[in-house]
């Protein structure tokens, strides 16, 4: 699995490519490490999670924006601090931007930050999109 790693802004940071697999895409991992107040987890919805909310098997933090909570699947250790962290636009938007990029999960575990993009291709490595990627993702960590 080729890996960078190094400091992004003071913090360090690691960019993996992950081999997939049978049934998995390969991946782009983008790894920053930072501990966190709080654990996150946020997934796009999907018709799959969708039901999973009606059927009441899924439970996720709502903020309280009916359309970024129909957007994304968050869960959290302390739904209240999800929620005031997701009061603040900027976070959104900073998630959404990620997202749009081919993102397809940010994971928060209390001592680094992860984020996902499946199917890569060669110019999501260049430079220049790594750093907007990376600009956004601090600007996600900050507010942890």
């Amino acid at each position: 699995m080729p890996a960078f790693n190094g400091q992004y802004q003071g913090l360090p940071i690691s960019i993996m490519l992950i081999s997939g697999g049978e049934h998995s895409p390969e991946r782009l991992k983008i790894e920053l490490k930072k501990n966190t107040l709080f654990k996150l987890k946020i997934y796009a919805e999907n018709p799959l999670t969708l039901f999973g909310e009606r059927l009441g098997i899924i439970r996720e933090v709502l903020t309280g924006d009916e359309l970024f909570d129909r957007q994304f699947l968050i869960f959290s250790d302390k739904p209240q601090h999800a929620r005031a962290y997701f009061a603040n636009s900027s976070m959104k938007e900073a998630l959404r931007r990620l997202f749009n990029r081919g993102f397809d999960s940010f994971v928060a575990n209390g001592r680094k930050i992860v984020i996902y993009k499946p199917n890569y291709n060669m110019e999501d490595l260049e430079s220049s999109r790594v750093v907007v990627s990376l600009q956004d993702l601090l600007l996600l960590v900050r507010g942890m």
